[in-house]
């Protein structure tokens, strides 16, 4: 009878230590995978000037959005931006646009990136700048 309550006194012990190792392991694994956590969108993204530059260009300048890692501006013919846009990325805070046209008016407008791994998580579009072609 003695051999009997040693045993069921030592199981009890055995599996708290397997859980506590167990429970371990676990904590560990989340410190080290960053996946598991979203990475938070940047700040909306501001345009601080839209100025011409001679030879059909236009020079893009931008205001620093907290979290930011890089820049997408967009530009279109159209306000709404439902029709011809183009983009262009840039880690800086001023970007060139070229290859324009006369007379023209083109709306500007930018968004903040930050990288999720090899993603982009992108934040808010900025308020819409227009400027037309003369130069």
């Amino acid at each position: 009878e003695t051999t009997k309550q040693d045993e069921t006194t030592v199981a009890p012990q055995e599996t708290t230590k397997q859980t506590e190792t167990t429970s371990a392991i676990q904590e560990t694994t989340k410190q080290t995978t960053p996946s598991t956590e979203q990475v938070k969108a940047p700040a909306k993204a501001k345009i601080s000037q839209v100025k011409n530059i001679k030879g059909k260009k236009v020079k893009v300048s931008l205001k620093k959005a907290v979290r930011a890692v890089g820049y997408e501006v967009q530009y279109s013919l159209s306000k709404k931006f439902k029709k011809g846009n183009k983009k262009v990325t840039t880690k800086k805070l001023t970007v060139t646009v070229k290859k324009l046209k006369k007379k023209k008016t083109y709306y500007f407008r930018a968004r903040a990136y930050v990288l999720d791994g090899k993603k982009k998580v992108y934040g808010d579009w900025g308020k819409a700048k227009k400027i037309t072609i003369k130069k």
